[in-house]
């Protein structure tokens, strides 16, 4: 009777283990595991494209390349226009023909016209736009974009769409361009901005709350710049990515604390997790590799 009583005991522990495990999905978050679900469920976002790039697999061996180039090609704004040239890059990277992707050269040609004369877009089309032609290996006229994106610097050292206060989100993404533009001092006022807006669990906040996309930003910026090494303090990374285990939904990521498993949160936390493994944002390995296919 006390034996079995014991693997009662025991049986409903585990079960308990198991359900906790399934809610908070820590023991099964990984890139792999990642992307094992994309292998499965097809990717449906641009941002699971250069998840899987970043993880050093081949897109188009992926479902849903073909339904996600077929949106983007049909762009309706920059930022899109800019997204599809990013999954072009990518795929010129790993030795797919350009000719084929039919959009490429119009989009970069509109890109090229918008960098020039910054007036009338948001911050964000002229950030992605800026690293879509960036990474494609063209020359291009940079000091337009420079003088933008320093002149855009908030006093608190961040971006943002619109206000007087840096955002994360934005200041992490401007954070890659102002690495590969060469901008230091408005780098390190950025990355200033970062480090001084992490909270006490290694998360950081944008609209409102703290979240799995905001914190697999942050890394991917200070991926970008090399910050461990920059600033001789990697401290910040380790605590950005503690933080980031505490959104794990699933096998990938959740937005925020006790919501479900989101697909964009999921992505960016892949490209994070790539970045670390990498040794540096998924920007510089597609800007240096897309020089080295030239």
């Amino acid at each position: 009777m006390f034996k079995r009583l014991i693997l009662i005991i025991l049986c409903a522990l585990l079960a308990l283990y198991s359900c906790s495990d399934n809610n908070s999905g820590s023991a099964e978050t990984s890139l792999e595991n990642i992307l094992r679900d994309l292998r499965t469920d097809g990717m449906k976002l641009w941002w699971d494209i250069l998840a899987v790039y970043n993880a050093d697999e081949n897109p188009l061996d992926y479902p849903g390349f073909d339904a996600i180039e077929a949106a983007l090609e049909n762009a309706s704004n920059m930022l899109e226009r800019a997204s599809y040239v990013i999954i072009t890059n990518i795929c010129v990277a790993i030795g797919a023909d350009e000719g084929y992707f039919e959009q490429y050269e119009p989009y970069k040609a509109r890109l090229k016209a918008m960098l020039e004369n910054p007036e009338g877009g948001t911050i964000n089309d002229y950030i992605f736009g800026y690293l879509a032609l960036k990474t494609s290996g063209d020359d291009f006229d940079e000091e337009p974009v420079r003088e933008y994106l320093e002149a855009a610097q908030k006093a608190d050292g961040g971006f943002a769409i619109s206000g007087d206060e840096g955002d994360i989100d934005v200041t992490a993404f401007a954070v890659a361009a102002l690495v590969l533009i060469g901008s230091e001092q408005p780098l390190l006022r950025a990355t200033g901005f970062i480090s001084e807006n992490i909270n006490e669990d290694g998360t950081f906040t944008g609209w409102g709350s703290a979240n799995a996309n905001s914190t697999a930003s942050v890394i991917s910026a200070l991926m970008a710049q090399n910050y461990a090494v920059m600033s001789g303090d990697g401290e910040i990374i380790r605590l950005a990515q503690e933080g980031l285990s505490l959104f794990e939904k699933s096998g990938g990521y959740a937005y925020a604390a006790g919501m479900e498993r989101d697909l964009l949160a999921t992505a960016q936390g892949a490209i994070a997790l790539g970045d670390i493994k990498n040794g540096t944002s998924v920007w510089i390995k597609l800007y240096l590799e897309m020089r080295e296919s030239e």
